[in-house]
């Protein structure tokens, strides 16, 4: 009789310890950004994240602001208006390799001057040119409050996701989307990041319809991504994921 009594006792706090377990698991996390803010992506992109309530994390390099393939100032503003998120990716996209601590401060700060010109507070994310930075410069770049994370441009070693327990604002791994990228890979990385409620960081360039380079997702394969991201989000039952800026990011992982 005792060993029937224990037994329900043990699998009731096996299964309590489960659903504790689950409720207390964060959401999984996608977080959209796009470096360089081509024109096509206001025009194609957008469009698509404003119907489903997505906010992204633009990251300009601000003298390109106005050139014929690039967002406008009023685009960009528009953009901050609206609730997204604009990070740093310099003034003149000059890979941090070049320049010493003091220079690629010069870089940050320009590129923070020329937003506030048009009313635009540049959040303190930050996307290096290129992917290419020097660790320490980095690291004192975050002790000095200059920055308070560094998105990597490429993935490293095979690597897609940033865990909770290591999540690391120093180096944020990221997925980087080419236009040869497959749309079924990406659909899985969404749903593994949901299913283990991990952190999903995607790097796009540009959206066209018929892509002009490697950089342009197929707005096609685009569109069909961010509407699994949206059933992730808001229709599925189960966990789920959160569409977050990486400002929200870093501060929803912040230990």
């Amino acid at each position: 009789m005792w060993k029937k009594i224990s037994l329900v006792v043990l699998v009731a706090f096996i299964a309590l310890t489960a659903v504790s377990q689950v409720e207390a698991r964060k959401n999984g996390t996608v977080v959209l950004t796009f470096d360089d803010v081509r024109k096509n992506v206001y025009t194609n992109a957008v469009p698509i994240l404003d119907e489903l309530g997505f906010k992204a994390t633009f990251f300009p390099a601000t003298s390109w602001m106005n050139e014929l393939e690039y967002m406008t100032e009023e685009q960009i503003k528009k953009l901050f208006d609206e609730g997204n998120e604009i990070g740093c990716h310099t003034r003149n996209h000059i890979s941090p390799l070049e320049l010493d601590y003091d220079g690629l401060v010069d870089e940050i700060e320009g590129a923070r001057a020329d937003l506030e010109a048009i009313g635009v507070t540049m959040s303190k994310s930050f996307a290096a040119p290129f992917g290419e930075y020097n660790p320490a410069v980095i690291a004192q770049l975050m002790v000095d409050g200059v920055i308070n994370c560094n998105r990597h441009a490429f993935q490293g070693d095979g690597l897609a996701f940033n865990k909770p327990k290591t999540f690391n604002p120093v180096e944020v791994i990221v997925v980087s989307v080419r236009s040869y990228t497959s749309l079924n890979w990406l659909r899985r990385l969404v749903s593994k990041a949901g299913d283990r409620g991990w952190i999903l960081v995607l790097v796009f360039h540009g959206d066209d319809k018929v892509p002009a380079d490697e950089y342009d997702m197929r707005h096609r394969n685009f569109t069909r991504l961010m509407y699994h991201i949206n059933w992730w989000a808001n229709e599925k039952s189960g966990p789920r994921i959160d569409v977050l800026t990486l400002a929200q990011a870093i501060e929803k992982y912040k230990r």
